[in-house]
């Protein structure tokens, strides 16, 4: 990794109570996709980001990691991810996906995991 680099840690663990869907508004299906998928591809479409970090709850780690997996080649298909497990509180979560950035030499952002309709004007 170089300085010129980015990761981006995508907060996706809250249950999306105020959306009233009665799940995480991340796995809201729009357009034959979750919202999560339709971001993930907004952050590989910018060119931009070389890794992404996804923060779900910790029951929905498994399930989001076989998730993603499943529409990588489709939607993603060259920007590796991985999937933690949030913590209680949103800047919880976050601390949990830093702990999971082990390139030292790079710049982090963090980008909301129901934001996928964004473009890369969000990192400028």
């Amino acid at each position: 990794m170089g300085k010129d680099e980015l990761i981006v840690i995508v907060p996706a663990a809250g249950a999306g109570k105020r959306l009233g869907l009665g799940i995480n508004k991340a796995f809201a299906m729009l357009n034959g996709a979750p919202l999560l998928v339709h971001c993930l591809h907004m952050l590989e479409a910018t060119g931009l980001v070389k890794r992404a970090v996804v923060v779900l709850a910790p029951q929905e780690v498994a399930e989001g990691r076989e998730l993603l997996a499943g529409y990588q080649e489709d939607y993603f298909r060259t920007l590796p991810f991985c999937v933690v497990a949030g913590g209680k509180e949103r800047q919880d979560s976050v601390a949990n996906a830093l702990a999971a950035v082990e390139e030292t030499d790079c710049y982090i952002a963090v980008h909301d995991g129901a934001g996928c309709l964004s473009c890369e004007d969000v990192f400028f």
